[in-house]
């Protein structure tokens, strides 16, 4: 391995002193949002035709569908340097056995309990094969998550001077939770019997570092994770426009929400 993969990044003199964000949300929270796992998720393109086994929540319209066509419509954005998808929540498998995190007994909820905050259930999908140092694969994790964060509570973003060199600048306007998809709880009736269900809110993030993303500057970091947020997010409130508008009955998506959301997708650049 070239030396030149252990450099840290150029400094960027626009975080050294940022003052307190002033906008919802003042910080991202990461942690135990979600008692689940992305363990099968990660896998789709192998699954074939098969279904998702043991999911939060069977009665997702997604848990219909063959693995093959999740891996084919659930949100993904691919860039140089990272892959970002979403899952919903309701696809993560349910954690048991050995593996059941009881101890210590930790709370999960997607609600965080200071006003200022707001939980985001973020998976990085890393391994041998992005490095072997798990120092650098922690490095890459952290700046993603904070590159997300400068974006989301302080609406973060790359421009360029006069002279050609990129910087950081903050817009207070651009800033908020809108950047993020974490869905709403709702109840849908159920065509057979009549009752309701409520089903499970909400996304996960997942992504897909590079070991660019140890060492590029921040600007371009910055870009890159905009241009992953923007393109998913338009993807994920695709899907839930034809969920929400859809009535459960035979265990089958509409032939006007599948049509919906196995629409060709746009990508956007910013």
């Amino acid at each position: 391995m070239k030396l030149s993969v252990y450099r840290r990044p150029p400094p960027c003199p626009e975080l050294g002193k940022l003052p307190p964000a002033t906008t919802f949300p003042k910080h991202l929270d990461f942690k135990r949002v979600v008692r689940g796992t992305v363990s099968q998720l990660v896998t789709l393109p192998s699954g074939g035709g098969r279904r998702l086994q043991n999911v939060l929540d069977p009665t997702h319209p997604a848990a219909l569908l063959p693995r093959r066509e999740l891996d084919r419509i659930l949100p993904k954005h691919r860039h140089k340097v990272m892959t970002m998808r979403m899952f919903p929540n309701g696809l993560l498998s349910k954690v048991q056995g050995e593996n059941e995190w009881s101890d210590p007994p930790f709370h999960y909820t997607e609600e965080s309990d200071n006003p200022d905050h707001l939980k985001v259930n973020l998976s990085m999908v890393s391994g041998l094969k992005l490095h072997r140092s798990c120092r650098i694969r922690d490095r890459c994790a952290y700046r993603i998550k904070q590159g997300i964060g400068l974006v989301v509570t302080r609406g973060a973003k790359a421009e360029k001077s006069k002279e050609g060199e990129e910087s950081v600048v903050f817009d207070a306007s651009d800033a908020g939770s809108h950047w993020l998809v974490r869905g709403k709880r709702r109840l849908l009736p159920l065509l057979t019997s009549g009752s309701c269900m409520v089903m499970n809110p909400g996304w996960t993030y997942a992504v897909y570092p590079t070991l660019e993303t140890y060492k590029m500057p921040w600007p371009a970091m910055i870009s890159a994770i905009r241009e992953c947020l923007i393109n998913v997010a338009k993807c994920a409130r695709r899907h839930e426009a034809a969920w929400n508008g859809q009535q459960i009955g035979d265990g089958r998506l509409s032939e006007e929400a599948r049509s919906e959301v196995l629409a060709p997708k746009t990508r956007h650049k910013g």
